[in-house]
């Protein structure tokens, strides 16, 4: 196990369980892992996977949550093929967040001995896999990930980060599932019946996925112009958003495909009769449920593009992170989808 670590930097982000870090950390330096990096801040994180890039270490495992991951893969898309020969360095991932939905789509296990195991597995095996990235473009800015939403799952995203923040600056921490838990709720309360609406939604390329539509009907959303019931949009390119909860059942990691799921929801009871089947990914079950009343219904579509233009500003997530805050007035976001953009450890 010594000889499969010795090509491998650890990047820690022990913000959140300090002393879970410190516990993974003495477990990999017992293997032979000798390169490991405590991250004092989201800059000194980001500072500390540029300098990856440029060393001799094939392997960076990141110690840490979506957010981590997602500092980590925007970082590589900045900088990899300015400073690294394309292909060469390869992403991998423990877990350390409350969610971990990176770790839920790509098998990595839940107990940190199962888990040093599947990386030891995977780098002596050399299961490498080439990964889609989405690219969303919002105004000047460009940003990747694996996950993007509009809507309610934003809305919750937005009031989970006020919450950490807040708590921050009272030099309490605000982790753990039960925050996430409780700023869903709060949202499904009290955004839900004011949710900001968008104007147009536009895909190119669409194609309906197979069995989600009844009757094969599946109405073309490229020219849909009524939202007025349109709750959520998600587009992704990896299968769940966290502790297990499958938002894109379809997505497949390196197909070249835009994986895109919208929401249509006229009240709450609809949401928590299904929230099982919302939970599992089954829209086809939801959708059968609702031929006759159609009070939720989840259209999904393979795309080329996806454009979204809202009506007033409001928030998005990427992997999680909240963007699109600071804008005052509205901005169309335009996602596309990198074929193969960067490696992972371990398989999808």
């Amino acid at each position: 196990m010594k000889e499969a670590f010795r090509s491998c930097m650890l990047l820690i982000n022990p913000v959140r369980n300090p002393h879970k870090a410190k516990r993974v950390k003495r477990a990999l330096v017992e293997r032979g892992l000798t390169r490991i990096v405590v991250s004092r801040s989201r800059e000194h994180f980001i500072e500390s996977v540029a300098m990856f890039l440029k060393s001799g270490f094939r392997y960076l495992v990141v110690w840490g949550g979506d957010g981590s991951i997602h500092d980590a893969v925007n970082t590589m898309m900045r900088e990899r093929y300015l400073r690294t020969r394309k292909n060469d360095k390869v992403l991998g991932f423990l877990r350390g967040g409350s969610g971990n939905g990176y770790h839920d789509s790509y098998g990595v296990p839940r107990s940190l001995f199962k888990q040093i195991r599947f990386l030891e597995q995977a780098i002596r095996q050399s299961s490498v896999r080439a990964v889609d990235l989405l690219k969303i473009e919002y105004g000047a800015r460009t940003i990747y990930g694996q996950l993007a939403g509009f809507g309610f799952d934003a809305a919750a995203a937005k009031r989970r980060k006020s919450a950490i923040e807040g708590k921050n600056e009272k030099g309490r921490i605000y982790w753990g599932l039960f925050h996430y838990f409780l700023s869903a709720v709060g949202s499904f309360i009290y955004d839900f019946p004011s949710m900001k609406r968008f104007s147009t939604v536009e895909l190119s390329g669409e194609k309906p996925i197979p069995g989600l539509f009844m009757n094969g009907e599946h109405g073309g959303v490229s020219s849909q112009k009524d939202t007025s019931k349109l709750m959520m949009i998600e587009a992704g390119k990896r299968q769940y958003y966290g502790n297990r909860f499958r938002i894109c059942p379809n997505a497949v990691c390196n197909d070249g495909k835009l994986w895109v799921y919208i929401f249509f929801v006229s009240g709450r009871l609809p949401v928590v009769c299904r929230l099982c089947s919302l939970w599992k990914g089954n829209y086809s079950r939801v959708n059968k449920k609702c031929t006759t009343g159609h009070s939720f219904l989840v259209k999904g579509y393979t795309a080329d593009t996806l454009r979204v233009v809202p009506v007033a500003p409001v928030p998005f997530h990427i992997d999680g992170e909240v963007y699109g805050e600071e804008k005052e007035v509205a901005t169309a976001s335009t996602i596309s989808v990198v074929p193969e953009a960067v490696l992972f450890l371990g398989s999808c």
